[in-house]
C-alpha cells in the first residue's frame, strides 16, 4: 500500500477513535476510559510482536526517542479524554487536529525543514479557524 492509503486508514481510525472516546466517556471516568483504551490496544500490540521484526536496539538513542514518543502519545490521549468529557466532540476533535502544526514548526526549527508561504498560511488559518470555533461556543 502507498503512504496515502495508510494515511487515509489512519485518518478514518482516528475519527472513529475520537467518536468512541466521546461515547464511552459519557458514563465512565477519564481514567477508566484511558485504561480501557490502553487495554483495547493490547491485541494490536500482540499482533505487531507476533508478526516479527520487533527486536529493540536498546543501544540506539532512537529507541529512547520512541519511548518518549509513546509517553507523549499516551499523555496526549489522556488529556484528549479529559477534554472530551468537558467539551463537545466536534470542538475538541477539531482543536486537537491542529497537532500537525506543532510538528511542522518543531521540524522547521530542529530539523531545518523548510516551510513555504502556503504551509505558513495553512497553519495561521487553522489557528484562526480554531479560535472562531471556540469563541462561538
Amino acid at each position: 500500500m502507498t503512504w496515502m492509503t495508510w494515511a487515509l486508514l489512519s485518518t478514518l481510525l482516528y475519527g472513529l477513535w475520537a467518536f468512541l472516546g466521546k461515547l464511552s466517556s459519557s458514563s465512565l471516568s477519564d481514567k477508566q476510559v484511558f485504561i480501557l483504551q490502553f487495554l483495547g490496544s493490547l491485541p494490536v500490540i500482540a499482533y505487531v510482536v507476533v508478526s516479527g521484526g520487533n527486536r529493540i536496539p536498546w543501544d540506539s538513542k532512537d529507541s529512547y526517542l520512541a519511548l518518549l514518543f509513546g509517553s507523549c502519545g499516551m499523555l496526549a490521549t489522556f488529556f484528549f479524554v479529559k477534554a472530551l468529557q468537558k467539551g463537545s466532540a466536534s470542538t475538541v476533535t477539531l482543536m486537537t487536529a491542529l497537532y500537525p502544526a506543532v510538528t511542522v514548526v518543531l521540524a522547521a526549527i530542529f530539523l531545518k525543514e523548510s516551510l513555504n508561504g502556503r504551509q505558513i498560511s495553512g497553519i495561521v488559518l487553522g489557528i484562526l479557524g480554531i479560535y472562531l470555533l471556540v469563541s462561538s461556543s
